[in-house]
C-alpha cells in the first residue's frame, strides 16, 4: 500500500513537498506543546492524577469519592482571562494592596484550572497561581501550586522557572530557621511567608523534592550543594560528605566541584569517631587531599595551609589506628598479626609519632611466639571450623 493511499485515507498529508523536513518537525512539536486555542477536547494525559485513575485497584469507588468539577473550557478561559487583568493590575500596586490583589489573581487560576483539567490551560493556570502567591508573599500557598504543576505535568515547559521560585522559597525558610530557629512544636500563625511550623525542615524537603522533580535540570547542583550546605551547618556531617560526594559524582562540571570536594573533606574529618570505629572516613579524605591537589591546583594553593594540616591529622590518624590494632592483637599473645600492622605504620606511616614507636615494637617482637599456646587442642577438633572444607573429625585420627 503506497504512502499517498495512507495518506488520502487517514484525512491528512504526511508529506508536503512544499515544506522542509525542520518546519513540519517544528509545527508537530507546536501542536503538541502549545495545542491551538479553538481544540476544546484536547487533553493531556499524564500527571499524578491519570497514573491513580490508570492504577486504582478500584476505579468505581475511586470514582465515587472522588469528587470534579465537569469540564468546562468556555468558563475556564473566561476565568483565566479574569486572573490576568487581576494579576496584572496587581503588578502596578504596593505593600498590601499588592499582595491583596495577587492572592484574588492566585483564587482565580486556581478556579479556571479546576474547570478545564487536564489542559494546557489548566497547566498555565496551576504556574500562574504559583507565581501570583509567590509575589502575594504567601510563599507556603506558592510552593503547594508549584508541586501540584510538577506532579500533574512532569514536562512542563515552567519547569526551570518553577524551580527557580521553588529553590528561592526554600532557601528563605531555610536561612529563616538559622537566623531565628524554633521547635517543631511551636505553631506560626501570623505569618503568610512560612509554614505552621518546621519552617527548616520544609526548606529542606522542597530541595529533596526538587532533586526528585528534575536530577538533570539547570538547578540540579545548586539544589544538590545548597542540602550539603545547610546539613554541614547543621552539624549533620555525614550527610554533608555524602551530598558532597553525590554532587561530585553526578555532576562533574558543576561550578561547585571545588567547594563540594573541600567541604566534604572537612565534613570526613568531623565525621571520624576515632580509632576504635571505622577508617572510612580517613581513607576517603585522604583521597580527597590528593584530588584536590591534582584537580585544583591553582585553587589548592589558596588553602594550602589547611590542607597541609589536613592531611598531617588524616595520616596521624591513621597510623594512630593502626597502632592500636597492633596492640590489641599483642595483648592478645597474637604477635604475627601484630607484627603485620606494626610493618604497615613503618611502611607507610613512618613520617608519623608512630613510626619510632613501631619500630621499637618490632624489637620487642622479633623473637615472640607468632600465636598463642592453645590448650586443650583436641576439644577443638570436636566442633566444626570455619573452612568449609575441613571435615568435622580429622580422617588421621581415626585411621588404624
Amino acid at each position: 500500500m503506497s504512502l499517498a493511499v495512507l495518506s488520502g485515507g487517514t484525512g491528512c498529508r504526511l508529506f508536503d513537498p512544499t515544506i522542509s523536513s525542520d518546519e513540519e518537525y517544528n509545527r508537530a512539536k507546536r501542536q503538541i506543546e502549545a495545542p491551538p486555542e479553538d481544540d476544546e477536547d484536547w487533553v493531556r494525559p499524564e500527571g499524578e492524577s491519570v497514573e491513580k485513575r490508570k492504577e486504582g485497584a478500584l476505579p468505581f469507588l475511586d470514582n465515587l469519592f472522588r469528587w470534579e468539577k465537569p469540564k468546562n473550557p468556555d468558563l475556564a478561559k473566561k476565568l483565566y482571562n479574569e486572573a490576568d487583568i487581576k494579576f496584572n493590575e496587581a503588578k502596578a500596586l504596593e505593600g498590601h494592596e499588592r499582595r491583596v490583589a495577587f492572592r484574588a489573581a492566585a483564587k482565580k487560576y486556581k478556579e479556571a484550572g479546576k474547570n478545564w483539567r487536564n489542559s494546557y490551560l489548566q497547566q498555565d493556570a496551576l504556574y500562574m497561581e504559583g507565581r501570583s502567591y509567590f509575589f502575594a508573599e504567601d510563599y507556603p500557598k506558592a510552593e503547594d501550586a508549584f508541586t501540584r504543576l510538577v506532579k500533574e505535568y512532569p514536562r512542563t515547559k515552567y519547569l526551570d522557572s518553577t524551580q527557580k521560585h521553588r529553590f528561592e522559597i526554600a532557601q528563605y525558610w531555610v536561612q529563616y530557621n538559622q537566623v531565628a530557629p524554633a521547635s517543631f512544636y511551636i505553631l506560626n500563625w501570623n505569618d503568610n511567608k512560612r509554614p505552621l511550623n518546621d519552617t527548616g525542615g520544609h526548606g529542606r524537603r522542597v530541595w529533596e523534592k526538587m532533586r526528585l522533580d528534575d536530577p538533570t535540570g539547570v538547578l540540579a547542583d545548586d539544589v544538590t550543594m545548597a542540602i550539603a550546605n545547610e546539613a554541614f551547618q547543621r552539624g549533620d556531617f555525614e550527610t554533608a560528605a555524602e551530598t558532597y560526594e553525590d554532587l561530585r559524582l553526578t555532576y562533574p562540571d558543576s561550578k561547585h566541584q571545588f567547594e563540594a570536594h573541600f567541604l566534604e573533606l572537612r565534613s570526613l574529618i568531623e565525621v571520624y569517631q576515632g580509632p576504635e570505629y571505622s577508617s572510612e572516613p580517613m581513607d576517603r579524605a585522604e583521597k580527597l587531599i590528593k584530588q584536590i591537589n591534582r584537580q585544583f591546583a591553582q585553587k589548592a594553593e589558596e588553602q594550602r595551609e589547611y590542607l597541609n594540616q589536613a592531611y598531617a591529622e588524616v595520616r596521624y590518624k591513621q597510623g594512630e589506628r593502626r597502632w592500636m590494632q597492633a596492640e590489641y592483637r599483642r595483648k592478645r599473645g597474637e604477635n604475627r598479626s601484630a607484627r603485620m600492622y606494626l610493618q604497615e605504620i613503618l611502611d607507610d606511616y613512618a613520617d608519623t609519632p608512630f613510626g619510632e614507636q613501631a619500630q621499637e615494637r618490632m624489637a620487642e617482637l622479633k623473637d615472640a611466639q607468632d600465636d598463642p599456646t592453645q590448650y586443650l587442642a583436641w576439644l577443638s577438633q570436636l566442633f566444626p571450623d570455619a573452612d568449609p572444607a575441613k571435615p568435622l573429625i580429622d580422617s588421621r585420627a581415626t585411621s588404624p
